[in-house]
């Protein structure tokens, strides 16, 4: 309350609104009025001093799906546009996710043979003859918080060595004798009988599943579906 009525005295601020962020615990009502109650008082406590409140913001996602009383005047859906409900949610219409699948294609293959020199300061042994693969997919990308530590090859699992790089990722194709180059990498998704889903992913990592799906690098083309039609654009057409 103090720091807003000491910046309305600035003449170059104005009030354009209050945001919060409620605390979702469980499906309890009472607990989201209490909260709902201690917000409202802030706005009524200023426009009894004459200062209008042209933004009022409670409801954050789960308010939005379960407490319309929290509405307001605006509502900040934040993970439902990505079509993503936590399990013990029951939205009122039904969601799809937004985040289907993410793949690359192996771009480089080298077969290698144990080395005894320097094999200590390698970053990864080599131990046995193994076919090492490259995708261009990294660090930059967003790849530290978007892989379950295996990628998909030809309807198989194969480990990520090492972990990504800033620019690429390295695989371990020593177990899909059949990959070659330009083969598809899926690093989340569905090929042939396999799976990688965002909810390995997220768990693999700590996250929620939001953010999984707001991870992925703003370079990566995306692909949108639409009514059986899928339309690829890069990052820039997407901007």
């Amino acid at each position: 309350m103090k720091t807003i009525v000491a910046m309305l005295d600035m003449p170059h601020l104005r009030l354009a609104g209050l945001c919060a962020h409620p605390h979702a615990h469980g499906t309890d009502p009472a607990y989201a009025d209490w909260q709902l109650a201690r917000f409202t008082a802030v706005i009524d406590e200023l426009e009894s001093r004459g200062i209008r409140v042209p933004i009022r913001l409670f409801a954050a996602s789960p308010f939005v799906l379960r407490a319309p009383q929290t509405y307001l005047n605006a509502v900040d859906p934040g993970r439902i546009l990505y079509g993503i409900v936590m399990p013990d949610e029951r939205p009122p219409v039904p969601f799809a996710p937004v985040l289907r699948a993410l793949a690359s294609r192996v771009i480089a293959l080298k077969e290698l043979t144990p080395r005894e020199r320097f094999a200590e300061l390698a970053p990864f042994p080599v131990t046995a003859p193994m076919r090492l693969g490259v995708i261009p997919v990294g660090l930059a990308d967003g790849m530290a918080w978007l892989h379950a530590g295996r990628v998909l090859v030809r309807g198989r699992s194969v480990p990520i060595v090492t972990g990504p790089n800033l620019e690429h990722t390295r695989i371990d194709l020593t177990g899909v004798p059949d990959a070659r180059v330009g083969d598809e990498v899926v690093i989340i998704g569905r090929q042939g009988d396999a799976e990688i889903t965002p909810a390995e992913v997220a768990k693999r990592h700590g996250l929620g599943l939001h953010h999984v799906a707001t991870t992925v690098g703003a370079r990566v083309t995306r692909v949108y579906h639409s009514g059986g039609t899928a339309t690829s654009r890069t990052p820039e057409e997407s901007r």
